[in-house]
């Protein structure tokens, strides 16, 4: 079985936006960890105290072996979804359109070249077939 997938490409100038949510939660992690900083040097600012040294250079080590951690998680995270999906160094390719069948499955028949030049279509359908007949084709429309 191939590991080749058809992947179908967003309409042109579609764009999609992550959820509101995740905006919001890297919004908020950003602005903590400006707050960490900005605590970080209020605190050196105030003059350095034995005691308060050791418990800085823990906080600020242990940020430090956080982000380390993040950061390593999130590389494995990407490197699963690369071996589920495969790479996907360019845009997916189009899939072709299939008019053999309906969204259900139906068997299509009829001229469908023909139905998309005539003025009207007359559609009759059964358990497994959906058949297509082209109405009159006239100057004036339909005869």
């Amino acid at each position: 079985m191939s590991r080749e997938q058809p992947y179908a490409t967003p309409e042109p100038g579609v764009r999609r936006w992550s959820p509101w949510w995740r905006t919001l939660l890297h919004s908020v992690v950003g602005l903590a960890g400006w707050a960490i900083i900005a605590y970080a040097w209020h605190r050196f600012a105030d003059g350095i105290v034995a005691y308060n040294l050791i418990r800085d250079v823990t906080l600020g080590l242990a940020l430090v072996a956080l982000a380390a951690v993040v950061t390593v998680y999130w590389i494995a995270h990407n490197l699963r979804i690369v071996r589920v999906r495969g790479e996907q160094r360019r845009t997916p390719r189009r899939v072709a359109a299939d008019y053999s069948t309906d969204y259900l499955g139906r068997r299509l028949t009829g001229p469908l070249e023909a139905c998309r030049r005539a003025s009207y279509v007359e559609v009759a359908t059964s358990w497994d077939e959906k058949r297509y007949r082209p109405g009159p084709i006239t100057d004036l429309g339909v005869a």
